[in-house]
């Protein structure tokens, strides 16, 4: 049945929780996510097109806004496709589809994240 449990992921969901709990993986996840957080919400000063950082844990969201010629979407398109050629994938989001969102695993290590900030500043400051 598609909604019916089945022993195979019975066992899977106990593994899942059994990491949650040995790595504290949640508070770990709201430890790196105000790292993040504080982190981008520097940038809001050093660059126009950020308007607005926000989220919880990990789930942050990077709010663009436009350039002159620009949409707001248009700009966030080219930030995610920018990110992408550097080896990141984020996602949009948001009613003007303009919030650049971060969800990574909740395994990242904290140098991995901080080289993905770097090179989003690097990708915002590249579109100036």
């Amino acid at each position: 049945s598609t909604f019916g449990g089945n022993p195979v992921t019975a066992q899977a969901g106990l593994k899942f929780l059994e990491i949650l709990q040995r790595e504290s993986l949640v508070d770990r996840s709201a430890r790196l996510g105000a790292m993040l957080k504080n982190r981008l919400k520097e940038l809001i000063g050093m660059h126009d097109i950020i308007s607005d950082v926000r989220g919880l844990g990990l789930m942050v969201g990077v709010e663009i806004v436009g350039r002159k010629s620009l949409l707001a979407t248009d700009c966030t398109d080219r930030i995610l496709e920018n990110m992408k050629n550097a080896g990141y994938l984020l996602g949009k989001t948001g009613p003007g589809r303009n919030v650049v969102t971060w969800m990574p695993p909740l395994t990242i290590k904290e140098q991995e994240l901080m080289e993905a900030v770097e090179t989003f500043e690097k990708v915002v400051q590249a579109g100036k």
